[in-house]
């Protein structure tokens, strides 16, 4: 009898390791079809695809011609839009009609290449993408990202050229970049939590409360700070690439900051440390939910909280004079 159940042990174990390997499997093939649904649906919001063309209309009915001042919007959902009721309401597309009416004699087209979910060396490709496809009229392209670096390592560029050290709790989340769909994966077992330890809700209330003490401050803790540290180098690498690219081409380069983000004094630093232009994000971000400027997720903005965006940074374009003069009335 004894030796018939060690006979039966090696059959067990093999049997059990097969039943997790199948069960793994499976639940990498629910990944797989869920997260082609799920970045679907993200990737292709009821606004269209193609580049915003109010204002092109009007370049049109003054010149007869091309566009004569492209501006080119990168970043992630709050430049895609996620919150506004159609296409014609995301801050581009207020930009472009904002320009259009204060200068109707430049020929102005604003293009979007928001899309959400988008992590800096994801914008980065978006960037050189865009200047490939290029035309040759006067261009500045407007770069907000960064917020969600604290959770998307899709293509990081810190993890596959090794210039920064990933946080050593946190190194197992490094196994998430070799899938596909690790967007999805990062989700679904981080459970809210991110790389800086802060809450990912949709709800406005546990966004603060999650990543802000009592006296609405960053919570910084020894783990925090070494991701801190991590996340900088990866953002500084990134925006340096993005800066190069457009250098090198003749783009004027425009940092945007978020209406409220922790990432917006990575941003102003970047920005301040090259001598770009920073675009500071309008006052009272923390008052936008308040004033009915916030989308019912409670972290983007509605349809007014994109038009006081787009406001601010047709402000910031002005003030950095970096709208042609041969064109302005």
């Amino acid at each position: 009898m004894s030796m018939l159940r060690r006979h039966r042990w090696p059959a067990r174990l093999l049997f059990v390791l097969g039943g997790i390997a199948i069960a793994f499997g499976l639940f990498y093939l629910g990944l797989q079809i869920a997260g082609h649904f799920v970045f679907v649906e993200i990737s292709s919001p009821t606004m269209s695809d193609d580049p915003f063309n109010i204002a092109y209309r009007c370049a049109e009915a003054a010149f007869g011609s091309e566009t004569e001042f492209a501006i080119r919007c990168f970043g992630d959902s709050f430049t895609q839009g996620v919150g506004a009721s159609n296409r014609d309401q995301t801050y581009p597309a207020h930009l472009e009609r904002f320009l259009c009416a204060r200068y109707p004699r430049l020929g102005v087209e604003v293009i979007n290449y928001g899309l959400g979910g988008n992590n800096s060396s994801e914008a980065l490709a978006s960037v050189r993408s865009a200047i490939d496809a290029s035309g040759k009229a006067p261009t500045v392209a407007v770069v907000m990202i960064g917020v969600n670096n604290e959770w998307n390592l899709h293509w990081c560029s810190a993890l596959a050229e090794g210039y920064a050290p990933f946080p050593k709790k946190l190194k197992w989340l490094r196994l998430l970049t070799m899938f596909p769909a690790e967007k999805l994966a990062t989700i679904l077992f981080l459970r809210g939590k991110s790389i800086l330890g802060r809450g990912t809700s949709a709800r406005e209330e546990r966004w603060m409360l999650t990543f802000r003490n009592g006296e609405g401050k960053p919570l910084v803790d020894s783990a925090d700070a070494e991701a801190r540290k991590f996340i900088e180098s990866w953002l500084n690498t990134d925006l340096s690439r993005i800066a190069a690219a457009m250098r090198r081409v003749g783009w004027n380069l425009l940092v945007a900051g978020y209406h409220e983000s922790w990432a917006n004094d990575y941003l102003a630093r970047f920005a301040t440390e090259r001598n770009l232009p920073f675009c500071p994000p309008p006052r009272g971000g923390n008052e936008w939910g308040e004033r009915g400027w916030l989308s019912k997720d409670g972290r983007h903005p509605n349809d007014r909280g994109y038009a006081v965006f787009a406001q601010n940074i047709a402000d910031c374009l002005v003030r950095f004079d970096m709208i042609p003069n041969e064109n302005r009335p």
